[in-house]
């Protein structure tokens, strides 16, 4: 998951990211599906996804009224995809266990990694300790996250939990109604866990007024075993080249790893990367990334066709919950 670019303050380099912006590609989006697609509670077999063309400047007039109407929303997303809304916090003891103490003192922006939790660690135990977040979310959708803190013994330390998730933002989330945390207090010597909270529920002053959405437009893949695959559209992967981007709802009543078993583009297999947590109850929108040498190896110069395979296990038990049939659709 990708966060937004740090703001430079200098005439120079805010024009070259006016021009660099003016060249960059946007993500290319499903169209909406028929009442019958939406309905299917099982694979969507030759379903098509239609893409959106870029446009550019240069051709701007020639451009029909519809992908004129498309440029502007996608440059409203461009516009408002750097943060998230503001909202505010009252401060909150968020745990007190084992002589350690974490309380949550407000929220906060930073110009590179957007919103976030700034909160106060008191180790008042005899450990060197390590605290990271076993799990994150915000609306219930989960966040891959970077938090990590080193507290000696008998100190303090303030930090921050940032939330901004690009991939969200893409999708539409801007206001924060609540954030839930499971964090992992490790010996930092040994790296033996210490204890794992319970989930904790941390509740914006903006949350009665807010209304959680389910970002979950696109084309029903799947729908069976309390989980939910919704196929949202092709993007740029600044990493490694494209990503083909996911809607996965988990309601299974465990908590599970999904991981890609296998991967086909235009009849080609291609090795993909790709592997996430759902919290029972939560929403995960991650992509699956291809890397731009595959794509070249197999002489595909455009992404038509999918096949994909998905498998979900039990993150106790690592018993395998759900293992898809192959799921296709085409991109137009």
């Amino acid at each position: 998951m990708k966060k937004p670019s740090k703001i430079s303050f200098t005439v120079l380099i805010v024009a070259l990211l006016i021009l660099m912006t003016a060249c960059t590609g946007s993500n290319d989006k499903p169209t909406e599906t028929t009442t019958a697609e939406a309905a299917s509670e099982t694979t969507a077999a030759d379903t098509t996804v239609e893409t959106t063309e870029e446009t550019t400047a240069a051709t701007t007039e020639e451009s029909t009224a519809t992908t004129a109407e498309t440029t502007d929303q996608e440059e409203t997303t461009d516009e408002s995809v750097t943060a998230l809304s503001d909202f505010s916090i009252v401060e909150t003891v968020l745990f007190e266990q084992n002589d350690v103490k974490v309380t949550a003192l407000k929220a906060v922006t930073d110009d590179l990694w957007g919103s976030g939790i700034k909160v106060l660690i008191e180790n008042n135990s005899e450990k060197d300790i390590l605290l990271t977040c076993n799990s994150l979310s915000v609306n219930d959708y989960m966040i891959f996250d970077l938090f990590s803190a080193e507290v000696t013994a008998g100190k303090k330390s303030n930090q921050v939990i940032y939330i901004t998730d690009e991939t969200l933002l893409e999708a539409g989330l801007r206001e924060v109604a609540d954030i839930d945390i499971i964090f992992d207090v490790s010996d930092n010597n040994n790296y033996e866990t210490i204890f794992i909270t319970d989930p904790i529920k941390l509740k914006t002053e903006q949350a009665d007024s807010i209304k959680k959405e389910k970002y979950d437009d696109g084309l029903l893949l799947l729908e069976q075993d309390g989980i939910k695959i919704v196929a949202k559209y092709l993007a740029e992967d600044e990493f490694y080249g494209k990503e083909l981007v996911f809607y996965f709802e988990n309601n299974s009543g465990k908590e599970v790893a999904v991981y890609c078993e296998s991967l086909a583009i235009n009849g080609f297999m291609i090795d993909p990367y790709f592997g996430g947590t759902i919290r029972d109850g939560k929403i995960l929108i991650e992509g699956v990334s291809v890397s731009e040498d595959s794509l070249k190896s197999n002489d595909i110069k455009e992404i038509k066709e999918v096949d994909i395979k998905f498998s979900f296990n039990d993150t106790d038990s690592y018993d395998t919950i759900l293992e898809t049939e192959e799921l296709s659709f085409t991109i137009e």
